[in-house]
């Protein structure tokens, strides 16, 4: 830690996390995680690979403004490695809105393949994350406060339904 303290690698994951296989590989994804970014600049030391890689453990963290930086730069890379495909789809079912959009954005039709094949593998996972888009929508925006969209137009249920195509085309290919 900054103070010099040393903390367990264990503490500073939440407890919980995502079981998915992602190409016939079980992978578990953790929740949340506590550690502090990288210092200025070390991540320039890192291959691409490597550095996609610690990026999408922080699409994990804890704080969204951390999760929406690194998913930002993920997303700014040339080409992406296929292990972040579970990391970047995880992000599905965030309640941040401003992520969402992110997503939303760079939700290419290069990416659908990837994430059409990670539904397949994992349709459980793929129910859990259409519910908690929903079920956020209900929490945070349902209300009507001003400016809060309807569920129809809300950013993560779009995103959905460009899945649920993507998934209809792929099934009558």
């Amino acid at each position: 830690m900054s103070s010099g303290e040393e903390v367990p690698v264990s503490n500073l994951l939440s407890p919980d996390g995502y079981l998915l296989t992602w190409q016939g590989k079980q992978l578990e994804l953790p929740y949340r995680i506590y550690f502090q970014e990288p210092a200025l600049g070390a991540e320039q030391l890192l291959t691409d690979r490597q550095r996609q890689l610690l990026q999408c453990l922080y699409l994990r963290h804890h704080d969204g403004f951390v999760r929406q930086r690194y998913l930002q730069q993920l997303l700014a890379s040339a080409e992406l490695e296929a292990f972040t495909t579970p990391f970047t789809f995880s992000l599905l079912s965030d309640y941040v809105q401003e992520i969402l959009e992110v997503l939303a954005a760079h939700l290419a039709p290069a990416l659908l393949p990837s994430y059409v094949r990670l539904i397949g593998e994992n349709p459980r996972y793929w129910s859990q994350t259409q519910g908690r888009v929903a079920s956020y929508w209900d929490i945070y925006y349902r209300t009507g406060r001003r400016g809060s969209p309807q569920f129809r137009h809300y950013v993560g249920n779009r995103l959905l339904k460009k899945l649920r195509a993507a998934l209809q085309e792929n099934a009558s290919n």
